[in-house]
């Protein structure tokens, strides 16, 4: 099995059941798909916030299973 299939699977085993904060400004992303997108840098072994935002810019795959609809700025 390719890695990139494996991580899928993975994302789609993810279910994490997280409350999202009251906040009175926009959401711009869910809480959720944010937390994935952490654990999936530590997994990939990326180095910085930088380098998940490159790799969720060019990989849809992984933004759709983090729930992404676009890829969030590295801040």
């Amino acid at each position: 099995m390719k890695s990139h299939a494996i991580i899928l699977k993975l994302a789609s085993a993810l279910d994490l059941d997280l409350p999202e904060p009251k906040r009175t400004g926009p959401r711009i992303y869910p809480l959720k798909a944010l937390a994935k997108a952490i654990v999936f840098r530590y997994l990939l072994r990326l180095s910085s916030d930088r380098e998940l935002a490159r790799k969720l810019q060019n990989w849809a795959e992984l933004r759709k299973a983090c729930g992404l609809k676009s890829a969030p700025h590295a801040t």
